[in-house]
């Protein structure tokens, strides 16, 4: 999501009075509000892998009066391009995907290319040709940040920005094959502790049990404040953190468009399918043979694609981005 707003910058660029509406999840709101771009955001009340058909035809239904011009699919399924074709939106783009040939206008070649950057797929639908260093200079994502929510987060966090503040963000939805050991974020964190910094531990309530764990293995201080915060919160917290540390995941993703340099650990994936879009980004990523799996686990049970990312080696990155 954090990497559509991609396409929606090169369309409001294109044509600054075209309006941008965006159909997506009930969860992705708060992230949404913050992209300038988008005018107006359209709930899919449907849950992850529904396919809801008759909620989809309904949807479509009810926005045929908005008089759409054009419909971007960004995702491959089959039952994402079902609205914009019964809302009759004359001109509905995207990949071939899943079955849906009849359902789209304009189709692309599903590129299955991993060594593309995801982002510069979404470009394909606008008729731009762009690589990394075009995005990174010119369209990478840029959140909105909220002063008053910021400061309210802190404030009820006992965050005190006189001290330099470093986001560890631990877990990723993925599985383990994505997420750093524990006992390396807590090194991490005990050297960064020992040099006058303070740490805070980012994630979803999913990812508290892993917070607990690094917390328990630091000597040092860390604040942990997994599942404690909304995803607002966690964009306006991450853009005063003077440096990010993280798996490959969708916070990751946030800190680089809030303007926060990014160290980050790829394991089962790779860095250039889905950089963060960063400048001043820093990626570990060691090209094991068995590198990028693409599995949740690894099958080999060793990995070592993250294991042998050593402490400090990842400490040398921060300490020179801060």
């Amino acid at each position: 999501m954090v990497m559509a707003q991609v396409l929606y910058k090169a369309l409001h660029r294109d044509s600054t009075s075209a309006e941008i509406h965006v159909v997506a999840p009930a969860w992705s709101r708060p992230l949404l509000t913050r992209m300038p771009e988008i005018k107006r955001i359209i709930e899919l009340d449907i849950a992850h892998g529904e396919l809801g058909l008759a909620k989809r035809l309904r949807l479509g239904k009810t926005l045929r009066s908005e008089r759409y011009a054009q419909a971007f699919v960004l995702p491959r399924s089959f039952k994402s391009a079902i609205v914009p074709w019964a809302a009759r939106v004359p001109q509905r783009v995207g990949d071939l995907g899943e079955f849906r040939y009849g359902l789209l206008t304009r189709r692309f070649a599903t590129n299955k290319d991993k060594s593309i950057p995801n982002a510069c797929n979404y470009l394909r639908y606008v008729d731009i040709d762009a690589d990394i260093a075009m995005l990174k200079r010119d369209l990478r994502p840029q959140l909105n940040v909220d002063a008053d929510n910021q400061a309210m987060i802190l404030q009820s966090h006992g965050i005190d920005l006189n001290t330099p503040l470093v986001a560890c963000m631990v877990g990723a939805e993925y599985g383990p094959s994505k997420q750093w050991p524990a006992q390396h974020f807590a090194e991490l964190i005990d050297s960064l502790g020992e040099q006058n910094l303070q740490v805070c531990m980012l994630g979803s309530a999913k990812d508290l049990p892993q917070g607990e764990k690094i917390q328990a293995l630091c000597k040092h201080a860390v604040i942990n404040l997994c599942g404690k915060t909304s995803l607002t919160d966690v964009i306006d917290l991450l853009a005063v953190c003077r440096v990010a540390v993280t798996n490959d995941s969708g916070l990751m993703h946030i800190a680089a468009a809030v303007d926060t340099p990014v160290v980050a650990m790829y394991g089962a994936t790779t860095p250039t399918y889905t950089p963060p879009l960063h400048p001043r980004a820093k990626v570990f990523y060691l090209h094991l043979e068995c590198s990028p799996c693409w599995q949740r686990t690894c099958q080999y049970d060793h990995y070592r694609c993250l294991k042998d990312i050593v402490p400090q080696n990842v400490l040398a990155a921060v300490k020179s981005r801060l």
